[in-house]
């Protein structure tokens, strides 16, 4: 294939796209995290990744990742990924968005903090504060569910982490 057919297949590509993305959803899930300014939506990368997937040995760079949108989306397409950037915010939101937890860390957490809750409420030693209108926006079984919620086990690729470095990002980007 010559260049020019190559720049020609690569611009009908980009003209397939919708560029607009009107229809995506705000602050969603992961990409949510953190307020970033300027954050490029994650439709963008996921759709030139999509278009000109590299092999799956290929890296992802992204440069100047900022708050890692790029990063994120090739990781959620298998690929390995390399982030840089100058502010050390955005670096550091970069690495708690592509540290995965593991379920076991979420699901154990997530058992204590409901058994402290429940031990707490049947006490009797929780005040709940009031909540006017309460009844006119949820039925009673969604009221109690905030109470008693289930723990549903989410998968996280698998990725190495090191447990005290991704307990300290996760700490650091809450404060």
């Amino acid at each position: 294939m010559t260049h020019g057919t190559e720049m020609m297949n690569t611009d009908r590509a980009l003209h397939t796209v919708d560029w607009d993305f009107s229809h995506a959803p705000v602050n969603n899930g992961i990409h949510a995290i953190h307020p970033y300014p300027a954050k490029f939506i994650p439709e963008i990368p996921r759709h030139l990744i999509e278009l000109f997937h590299p092999s799956d040995s290929s890296v992802v760079l992204d440069p100047f990742c900022g708050s890692g949108t790029t990063l994120v989306e090739a990781m959620n397409m298998g690929l390995d990924t390399w982030g840089i950037d100058i502010n050390p915010l955005a670096c550091l939101i970069a690495r708690v968005k592509t540290t995965p937890v593991p379920v076991s860390l979420v699901a154990g957490t997530a058992r204590r903090i409901i058994t402290m809750a429940r031990e707490q409420m049947s006490k009797n030693t929780v005040n709940v504060p009031h909540i006017p209108r309460l009844d006119h926006w949820f039925k009673p079984s969604a009221q109690k569910a905030w109470w008693y919620p289930e723990i549903i086990p989410v998968g996280a690729p698998g990725r190495a982490t090191t447990p005290s470095q991704t307990r300290y990002d996760r700490l650091t980007l809450l404060l």
